[in-house]
């Protein structure tokens, strides 16, 4: 769509989102003034907004608050306006014969960096300063610096989809932006930047990308065909910057600097198993979480030609009874602790215990059908990066114990009121998505007062327990039961009409009556959407139905139909 074609409400949108972007901060850099958002606004009308559009947002502010583009005016370092820059436009000729001669002396081979980097310094020398260049390739989801020429500091660790560079990896695709203030995601490295070009580099193995940047100068169109000789130079070679696995200072810098941008125990169990079975050359590596594992492990990887599967929890505790260090990495033949057997050609195992301060957060098995030779550097590398995964997973399953203990309720280890209300808008969403029903059935304990006034508090919480496992019980596997508070529960039941919300609720009522202990419970039941659209609405609904169930005599069902 062009023009009037977008519908108004776009139009007016991405003036607003465009604003907002630019007015708030960001990881990479500060919010810029109001002044300063509306004058790169400026630039873009017409372009990038709609004329009216824009000139009804510009209404609406001070007149104080903008600025036109003089000279004298005082703008941030990380932008200035073009209108200020004696700005140039290079010649396409130059830069097309400056890749050329840049990449002809680039062929596969050792020392790669070493050679991409001269590629880079030939190829911005012809700009007598106005053109810095830079080289990033992937690893483990973040993007590093292979080589760069022209800026005053190293920016590593980019996130995909970060910036111009992260775009360009992410989404595999060409970035040319003649005037770099029209992208609100652009990342001033140095002031005075104009233009920006950035092109994957088709490697076999490797993501990568070529930036190119103008200082006080622009790109010219065209560009992109221009520097496609030194592209396809760098392209054969980026494979030999990641094709060598080796723990080195840089390797492991990058490993722990995204190993600690990971949130959650199964994201920091699936790097750790990848990350050591790549970096010391295995078939297959898993984690295995506890000192007694007694489940699956939190994370398996395999090689794609593998057909290796995940060693039981039951034959690791025996590989673990055969007194292999708790303490240090340690390389064994299978045999002869245990893990061999028909359906598992391997030799070999890696034994990397996994401890935090004095516990033994899990064990990392890694294995191979040859030998598994480490020298000292890469037997400190993998106890260094066990280190720093154990302490990270400690610090995020504490987290998630802390996380789990402010939604449960500590006497029946049902759902507390908080964590209820927070589910039971996630299923209200999906219900609305998916134009289902979905019930809501309150249940009440009758008489709790009498039995913890005559029997003692003590019998009262067995009362409560033994509701809750009630409760626990009948439920499907996917509905959610909570202690609401005090002798109230709830029930959630996801696509259950009243009919099928009073049959259980029934259930539970008879249950809870033929056990012998003379208790019993009253049940207000509503659905969504005939009774309330939202939680609070649906809860009044229930919560109504339960007092007409008590009125009517106790031990029985209400409904608001």
């Amino acid at each position: 769509m062009l023009g009037p074609e977008i519908p108004i409400e776009g139009r007016i949108a991405a003036v607003a989102d465009v604003y907002d972007a630019l007015t708030s901060d960001r990881v990479y850099r500060p919010a810029y003034p109001d002044d300063l958002a509306l004058e790169l606004m400026r630039d873009g009308c017409g372009t990038q907004f709609d004329p009216e559009v824009l000139d009804a947002f510009f209404a609406t502010t001070e007149p104080e608050s903008t600025i036109t583009s003089t000279p004298g005016t005082s703008l941030p370092e990380t932008v200035v306006a073009a209108e200020q820059l004696p700005i140039t436009s290079l010649r396409l000729e130059d830069l097309a014969e400056a890749a050329a001669a840049a990449g002809g002396g680039l062929v596969p081979g050792p020392d790669a960096r070493h050679r991409i980097d001269a590629a880079l310094r030939r190829f911005c020398a012809s700009g007598d300063g106005r053109i810095i260049a830079s080289v990033y390739i992937e690893d483990h989801d973040r993007l590093w610096c292979v080589a760069q020429v022209g800026y005053d500091q190293v920016r590593d660790g980019f996130a995909l989809g970060q910036g111009v560079l992260g775009r360009c990896v992410r989404d595999s695709a060409t970035i040319f932006l003649p005037n770099v203030r029209v992208d609100s995601g652009f990342i001033a490295a140095v002031p005075n930047i104009v233009s920006e070009l950035c092109v994957p580099l088709a490697g076999a193995r490797a993501r990568a990308a070529f930036n190119v940047e103008t200082v006080a100068s622009r790109l010219p169109e065209g560009c992109e065909e221009a520097v496609a000789p030194l592209v396809e130079s760098l392209s054969a070679v980026i494979d030999d910057v990641a094709s060598a696995v080796a723990i080195d200072v840089t390797t492991m810098a990058h490993l722990c600097v995204h190993a600690s941008s990971l949130r959650g125990v199964a994201a920091l169990a699936e790097f750790a198993t990848r990350a050591m079975g790549r970096l010391l050359d295995l078939e297959a590596a898993q984690l295995d979480l506890g000192a007694s594992p007694a489940g699956p492990p939190a994370s398996f990887w395999r090689r794609p030609a593998s057909v290796l599967q995940p060693i039981g929890a039951d034959r690791v505790g025996v590989a673990l009874a055969t007194g292999l260090s708790d303490t240090t990495v340690t390389v064994a033949d299978a045999a002869d602790i245990g893990l061999t057997g028909p359906d598992e050609p391997f030799r070999r195992i890696l034994w990397v215990p996994l401890r935090s301060g004095d516990t033994l957060i899990g064990t990392l098995v890694g294995r191979s059908d040859g030998p598994i030779e480490l020298d000292p550097e890469q037997s400190d590398g993998a106890a260094l990066l066990a280190q720093h995964m154990a302490a990270l997973i400690d610090v995020a399953q504490a987290l998630r114990r802390e996380q789990r203990a402010a939604v449960t309720d500590s006497l029946t280890g049902l759902l507390n009121r908080r964590g209820f209300d927070e589910r039971l808008a996630e299923e209200l969403a999906r219900a609305e998505r998916a134009a289902t029903p979905l019930a809501l059935v309150l249940v009440d304990c009758d008489d709790l007062k009498r039995v913890n006034d005559t029997q003692g508090h003590d019998r009262g919480d067995e009362t409560l327990r033994a509701l809750a496992t009630l409760l626990r019980e009948c439920k499907r596997g996917g509905d959610l039961a909570a202690r609401i508070g005090g002798d109230e529960f709830g029930l959630a039941l996801a696509g259950a009409d009243l009919e099928a919300a009073s049959a259980l609720a029934d259930r539970v009522r008879r249950d809870l009556s033929a056990d012998g202990a003379g208790t019993t419970a009253s049940f207000g039941i509503a659905v969504y959407p005939d009774d309330g659209v939202t939680g609070a609405a649906l809860l009044r609904a229930a919560d109504r139905a339960l007092y007409e169930a008590k009125l009517g005599g106790k031990d029985r069902l209400a409904s608001r139909a």
